[in-house]
């Protein structure tokens, strides 16, 4: 007695299968069953339309000996222009040499006008932004015994001190990406796309983004906070509370070691950012949209489909 994998394998196979039928048995819940009738799916020659395409990006070396894409690449309009990006390329790369150098240029085209149309990619990590600002206290050499807040003056009777406070804030950032420019040669292309892909630490690296024409076009700060990194001259027996706000200025409280408190403004600073592990909020699936295949995988078929292998 047949199993039911095998009548399913059976039906799949045969070419006088309802296409309803066939997408029907495509969509199996069992992931193993669903991969070996999907596999047998892509050489029945009966299978056309979106089926045949979505089964491309899986099973490229089945649907391109599939007696059903030779009749299709005797239709007009070309073949090339009908199905998408993940379908194209997945053919094109086990094709190789076989495959129509229009249908490479078609893939080329396609992909390079997507990531140079409005194509922005989210992006997140860590900052840390310094700001240093020249502060002077001043206060009147008699004191009660209470301390007392002192409030900044240029009285001739006072004595002052200035120093040099280094503020750093800490926090996570989130991005967008941008390509400034369209790739000119399929190289190029996948040098870009490859620039995309995280190291195996999980971030992307800014020098090889910058390189490959990616720039951020935004930048927004999130759970971000101020806290004073060191003072020149160094004073171990003082204390520094600061308030910052997002601009950068705001108010430095200040406790000296005779216990007056003083209350400084600082006016807006002009910030040094460091950004690092910028970490991908998307993957190349998502930005060719391209389903079933990782991003790593995508690059590697792109290079075969352009007979790049070895370059």
């Amino acid at each position: 007695m047949a199993s039911p994998l095998s009548e399913l394998l059976a039906e799949a196979s045969d070419p006088t299968t309802p296409s309803t039928r066939l997408r029907e048995i495509s969509q199996l819940p069992n992931s193993s069953e669903r991969t070996a009738v999907r596999q047998a799916l892509a050489a029945n020659p009966n299978l056309e339309g979106e089926l045949l395409w979505e089964l491309a990006i899986e099973c490229p070396a089945a649907v391109a000996d599939n007696p059903g894409l030779r009749l299709i690449q005797l239709r007009e309009p070309a073949w090339w222009t009908q199905c998408g990006t993940g379908a194209l390329l997945s053919l094109l790369s086990v094709m190789g040499e076989k495959a129509p150098d229009d249908a490479r240029s078609h893939l080329f085209e396609q992909i390079a006008t997507e990531l140079t149309s409005d194509c922005t990619l989210q992006i997140r990590g860590d900052y840390t932004c310094s700001v240093s600002h020249d502060i002077t206290i001043e206060w009147q050499p008699d004191r009660d015994t209470e301390p007392q807040k002192s409030e900044p003056c240029h009285a001739t009777d006072s004595a002052s001190d200035d120093f040099v406070l280094h503020f750093k804030c800490l926090g996570d950032y989130i991005g967008s990406i941008a390509l400034m420019r369209k790739p000119e040669t399929s190289v190029e292309l996948c040098d870009v796309l490859e620039a995309l892909l995280p190291s195996h630490q999980g971030a992307l690296d800014w020098d090889t983004l910058s390189k490959c024409g990616w720039e951020e076009i935004d930048f927004g700060m999130d759970d971000a906070y101020w806290e004073l990194d060191n003072c020149e001259p160094d004073l171990p027996d003082w204390q520094f509370d600061a308030d910052l706000m997002t601009g950068y200025s705001g108010t430095v409280a200040v406790n000296d070691p005779t216990g007056c408190s003083h209350e400084i403004l600082l006016p807006q600073g002009d910030p040094d950012f460091v950004k690092s592990n910028p970490v991908p909020e998307f993957d190349l699936s998502q930005v060719l949209f391209v389903q079933h295949l990782d991003s790593r995988l995508i690059v590697q078929r792109l290079r075969s489909a352009f007979l790049l292998e070895g370059a």
